[in-house]
């Protein structure tokens, strides 16, 4: 029995899809970030990708919630 509630396996995979890409994007991020901080690049560097890590994030919770 297949309730119209469950997800398909298609709209299951397309969930660890989109997940795998958050968490892609996440690494990417926090690479940069980390470069940006290494490099001693000014504040506005370090805010500008800091900024995009923690919409990331945020993009990433409301996507996926615990």
């Amino acid at each position: 029995m297949n309730s119209s509630m469950e997800p398909s396996r298609t709209e299951k995979k397309l969930d660890n899809v989109s997940f795998i890409q958050m968490l892609r994007s996440l690494e990417n991020s926090t690479i940069q970030l980390e470069k940006t901080w290494s490099e001693g690049l000014d504040n506005e560097d370090v805010k500008k990708v800091h900024t995009e890590l923690l919409m990331l994030w945020e993009s990433f919770g409301q996507n996926f919630p615990a």
